[in-house]
């Protein structure tokens, strides 16, 4: 006897393969919907706009599931405590800040942050314990070497900043401002030329710096023939500037003196003024060259840098460089002649040539 016998068609097997495909496939549609959601709860984390809460929010969600890397962790901590800082919470902030260095203890940088925190709410003492623990997780670190030197400036513990910057600057790769204070203790102790080093590395490091330019100058002075280079390797590249040319541009800048110094003010040469005039052209070049040195020294700007070249180059060509002083004054020619020196030695000269150079060949920052 033949019995109908129904047969259901073989169910296919849900293989851990298949299973792992469909898991890939559901992640690559995801991801980039996931991808648009945590960009933009990092902008709103990041963001100094929209309300306080909003900003919070976006920034505990985050933590809730979309951040794992150490550092991305911990920056969305140190945002909170930016936020909470902003409305002088501070207790908030120091929580925060503890999670961040939590998140990422081998990043000297939610250290700083949270000395941030005792710095703005003025606890300079545990700024600088924190600050301290920063320079452990990172001895070098510029920034957290800084801020150890301002903090035991504000706390007037002024001896222990001179060993501290000695230190930094022998040891480990700093900025100018290291320099700066190196430079300000060994002028103090009058050691001229290691001060005009200090200051020199300054510059080379921030040619636009003004602290460190007034105080190379006055110390390259004090150096004499020991007073160091600023920029030797750039020397060569130098635009090559003509007696004639540099004439030419003088007479713009200063049109009387040029038509009462010069033969033909409309055909400058540079050959004949001082036999023209005796010592008075050249001391009214010594007078406007000295006075264009002072004045780039003091407060440099792009259009005084380029004046000093040019007057620079005209004093050279008319006295070839040589001061000049009359005799019979109330104080001797050899005692200026002295004076001029030590103020205007060749060797400041032409750093502060180089340093004019350099200055119109930086970009722009703030003097």
């Amino acid at each position: 006897m033949n019995a109908d016998i129904s047969v259901d068609p073989p169910k296919r097997k849900l293989t851990f393969v298949r299973v792992a495909i469909i898991l890939v496939v559901l992640c690559l549609v995801a991801l980039p919907i996931l991808r648009k959601k945590h960009d933009t709860l990092v902008d709103i984390c990041s963001s100094d706009k929209g309300d306080l809460q909003t900003t919070l929010d976006a920034c505990d969600l985050l933590l809730d599931w979309a951040v794992f890397d150490p550092a991305e962790r911990s920056l969305a901590y140190r945002n909170k405590m930016r936020l909470y800082m902003g409305v002088k919470d501070w207790e908030a902030a120091k929580r925060e800040a503890d999670l961040a260095v939590e998140a990422d203890p081998e990043s000297e940088v939610p250290l700083q942050w949270k000395a941030m925190i005792f710095i703005r709410s003025e606890d300079y003492p545990q700024a600088l314990t924190v600050i301290d623990d920063a320079l452990k997780v990172a001895p070098g670190n510029d920034y957290s070497l800084e801020t150890k030197a301002k903090l035991l400036r504000t706390l007037e513990r002024l001896n222990e900043i001179e060993p501290l910057v000695e230190y930094a600057v022998e040891h480990y790769e700093v900025g100018p401002w290291a320099w700066k204070y190196a430079g300000f203790f060994r002028l103090k102790a009058h050691e001229y030329a290691s001060s005009a080093q200090a200051f020199a590395q300054a510059l080379r490091k921030d040619p636009k710096d003004a602290y460190a330019r007034r105080q190379f100058v006055e110390t390259c002075g004090l150096a004499g023939s020991d007073c160091p280079a600023l920029f030797p390797e750039a020397r060569e590249a130098y635009p090559s500037i003509s007696c004639d040319q540099a004439g030419a541009e003088f007479a713009t800048l200063h049109p009387n003196l040029a038509e009462l110094l010069f033969e033909d003010a409309g055909k400058l040469t540079l050959s004949k003024p001082a036999e023209g005039q005796g010592r008075t052209a050249d001391l009214l070049l010594q007078f406007v060259y000295t006075t264009a040195i002072f004045s780039f020294a003091q407060n440099a700007t792009p259009e005084k840098a380029s004046r000093l070249l040019v007057e620079a180059r005209v004093f050279e060509c008319v006295s070839g460089g040589i001061f000049h002083f009359p005799e019979g004054g109330a104080v001797s020619a050899e005692k200026l002649r002295n004076e001029a020196e030590r103020l205007y030695n060749p060797e400041l000269r032409q750093n502060l040539l180089d340093l004019a150079y350099v200055y119109l060949n930086t970009p722009s920052n703030a003097p």
